[in-house]
Parts: structure tokens; sequence; C-alpha cells
């Protein structure tokens, strides 16, 4: 084999092994973001609550999940707070939930007030929506008080 001939066989070999090396890459980098969707979504932002509600980082809200990457909720239909809310600048500060109930602490960045919720999770996410779910199972409260008893009486142990 010639010189030349030589020196062009381990420039190919060089660039295939620089070309494989890349594809791994590229192969190692979807399958981890496709791991991250299924097996770490709240790495995305996306806090699975129980009955198809999820905290969104993004957006600061709960959500009624209405659109899917893998496990990972990226969008939905806001129950806390509601639409008309969020343009007053209301975001959720703090939650915290278990199998039957979330309560949620809203503060609205303008006027500096603060919203107590509970949502009840006694149904069905598959026959239910949005709509539903803020008519029959939310409670919104403004005095501190009024949540506390509410969570009393309905026997819910989670506090802020």
């Amino acid at each position: 084999m010639k010189p030349k001939q030589r020196i062009l066989k381990r420039i190919l070999i060089a660039e295939l092994m620089i070309v494989g090396t890349v594809l791994n890459l590229a192969i190692l980098l979807l399958g981890s973001m496709w791991l991250f969707d299924w097996v770490f979504p709240e790495l995305w932002g996306s806090h699975n609550l129980g009955c198809n509600l999820y905290k969104l980082d993004g957006d600061n809200s709960i959500v009624y999940g209405t659109l899917f990457d893998g496990r990972s909720c990226t969008m939905g239909d806001e129950i806390v707070p509601s639409s008309a809310d969020c343009q007053n600048s209301e975001y959720v500060k703090e939650y915290k939930f278990d199998k039957s109930s979330i309560i949620v602490l809203t503060d609205n960045k303008q006027t500096g007030e603060h919203k107590y919720y509970i949502i009840s999770k006694a149904f069905d996410p598959e026959y239910t929506n949005d709509v539903v779910i803020r008519a029959r199972y939310l409670w919104e409260f403004t005095d501190s008080a009024e949540f506390i008893a509410r969570c009393e009486r309905d026997s819910i142990a989670l506090r802020f």
C-alpha cells in the first residue's frame, strides 16, 4: 500500500470514529431525555398530585392535566389560581397534598393578599373536567381561620 493511501485510510478511520462518537452521544442524549420524561417528570417542573392534578412550576399553578410528554404534564386547565386571578398576579406560593385532598396557599404579587384553597380528590378523573372540579371539589378562603375550620371539619390533617 502506498503511503498516501495509508494516510487516507487512517483519516477515513478517524472520521468514522468521530461520527460514531457523535451518534452515540446523540442517542445517549435522546435516551436520557426520554428517561427523564418518564422516570423524573419533576425535573421538568411537573409534579403529580393525583387525580390528574399537577403543580406546574412554569405557570406556578395547579392544573387539570390535558397535554403530556411522557409522564410530564406540559399543559392543563387551571384550577388554582383561576385564569381570571392569574391576570391579577396570583400564584401558588405553597401546596401540600395527600391521597384525599390538596391544600394550596396563593399570594398576589400586586396586593400581597393571600388565599387558601382546598381541593377534594373525591372524584373519578376519567369522568370529570376542570369546570366540575372548580364547581364541586374546590373551596376558596380569604380568612385563614375559616380555612383551618374547614380543614378540621373535613378531617384534613394537612397544614401550612
